[in-house]
């Protein structure tokens, strides 16, 4: 995935700027079809946008990859990442047993888990 993409997209999904965060986070989608991460940043956006549907869509899109792994994603998407969409769904609850697999509440670590 090109990382300008991708870095863009957080960037303007911080910013609240959720129409730019959607386009960057399509772009590095098309680039590369395969990376869970830039399916993980758009389901991030889609959420802080308020588009549930499209949200729950791709993170069972996630989920299914995962049932088998390295075929539909050769990487994995940290379970923090995981976490902070369901943050930005309202559903504390599965956030945080997401934030909990990473071995820190914070959900600032990069190790941990993956889902």
């Amino acid at each position: 995935m090109t990382p300008t993409y991708f870095f863009l997209g957080f960037a303007y999904a911080h910013k609240s700027r959720f129409k730019e965060a959607v386009e960057e986070f399509e772009a590095a989608r098309v680039t590369t079809e395969r990376n869970a991460g830039a399916v993980a940043g758009l389901s991030y956006s889609y959420a802080l946008a308020g588009r549930k549907d499209e949200t729950v869509r791709l993170l069972r899109e996630l989920e299914e990859g995962y049932k088998q792994p390295f075929v539909r994603f050769p990487t994995r998407v940290p379970a923090y990442r995981v976490a902070a969409i369901y943050m930005a769904l309202g559903d504390k609850e599965r956030a945080l047993e997401g934030y909990k697999r990473t071995g820190r509440l914070d959900g600032l670590t990069q190790s941990g888990s993956c889902l």
